[in-house]
Order: C-alpha cells, then structure tokens, then sequence
C-alpha cells in the first residue's frame, strides 16, 4: 500500500512545535505523523530536550565577556580587511601581469612574421 506522505524533517517538527502551521499542513502533519513512529519519537524527543531547556537557570556572563567578544570580531574584520586587500592587489597585478605577457609574445610573433617576409 503506497499512500502519499509528505517527509517529516526537523524543520516541520520545529514549525509544529511553534504552532507555525497552516491549518492543511497540521491536518497532513497529523495524520503522517500518526504513521510515522520514527517522527513520533523525533517529536518526543525534541519537546522532552526542549522542556529541559526551559527548566535550565538563567546564568549571568562576565562583565568582560561582551568586550573580548568585541575585540576579537574588530580583530577578525580587520584580518578580513587586510586579505581581501591583499587578493585584490594579487588580482589586479596578476591581469597587468598578464597583460604584459600577452603583449610581449604578440610583439615577438609580429617580429618573427616580419623576419620571414
């Protein structure tokens, strides 16, 4: 018996769980699910992890946190920065560079083609 079944990922868990479903998703959702002892465990599994979430305390970060984290994004921006720097120098010379080549083997063939007639 083959019956149509759309496939029950983490994503439409999620959406369930948030009650972000229309009304004929939740209707196919439920009646798949009611065919799916896989999803139906995924499901008790993702509500038991995220009724344990919400039993967790709140914690209080170190005054010092948001500065490092701060300084450490200031220092990989600028790292970016500085390669994105570098490459498009490395770009830009290695078209010049190019260019030059190209050139310089068209002057030779035109010197060589010169040197038959």
């Amino acid at each position: 018996m083959t019956t149509k079944h759309q496939k029950i990922d983490g994503e439409l868990l999620s959406r369930y769980i948030d009650n972000d479903l229309k009304e004929e998703e939740l209707e196919e959702f439920e009646a798949d699910l009611a065919d799916n002892e896989e999803a139906q465990k995924d499901l008790a599994s993702l509500q038991q992890t995220l009724n344990l979430i919400g039993q967790l305390s709140e914690i209080q970060a170190p005054e010092t946190f948001a500065p490092k984290i701060r300084q450490k994004v200031r220092r990989i921006r600028s790292k970016r920065r500085n390669e994105n720097i570098n490459s498009s120098f490395i770009g830009h010379y290695g078209i010049w560079v190019g260019m030059v080549i190209s050139i310089l083997v068209l002057l030779y063939l035109m010197m060589q083609l010169a040197t038959l007639n």
